[in-house]
């Protein structure tokens, strides 16, 4: 389990009206860390489904910064949904925890599934590791050579 942002981090992003302290209520510093090490573990399950090594190192930049800024939004949208659970988000069509929520929720499932490619991570190189996507060229090596397999033998036909 990786925490890949602190309690601070996030309640600073947050719009004015919401706000977090070491004694506020309904909700507290602590209670938003707690969130963020649950965040970080969905994170990483789901980047460990997609065959990435967890946690992301911060030293893949792209990708840390990737995953920092999908745990600000899973943990914004649990803050807001206490704080302000009916606050509309622009538009009027759902409020705003409810926007963050299903950002959240997209980005994690595109995650798990592949299609979130995380910029300069790792693979998993262990057992049960998911190959991860690769261009049509490096995956059909045919298909630079004029369409010709490798493979076949063309003695036969000149």
């Amino acid at each position: 389990m990786s925490t890949y942002i602190s309690a601070t981090d996030v309640t600073v992003t947050l719009p004015a009206p919401a706000t977090v302290g070491t004694n506020t209520v309904p909700l507290t510093l602590a209670e938003v860390a707690t969130w963020c090490d649950e965040v970080g573990a969905e994170i990483d399950g789901a980047a460990a489904a997609a065959g990435y090594a967890v946690p992301i190192s911060p030293s893949s930049t792209g990708a840390y910064a990737q995953v920092r800024r999908l745990a600000k939004t899973g943990v914004a949208a649990q803050i807001l949904g206490v704080l302000a659970p009916n606050v509309p988000a622009a538009g009027g069509k759902m409020s705003l925890a409810s926007e963050y929520r299903q950002a959240y929720e997209t980005a994690l499932e595109r995650l798990r599934e592949g299609k979130l490619p995380l910029v300069g991570a790792t693979s998993e190189s262990g057992d049960g590791a998911r190959e991860l996507p690769r261009s049509f060229e490096s995956s059909n090596v045919g298909a630079t050579l004029g369409g010709a397999s490798p493979m076949l033998s063309v003695h036969g036909y000149f």
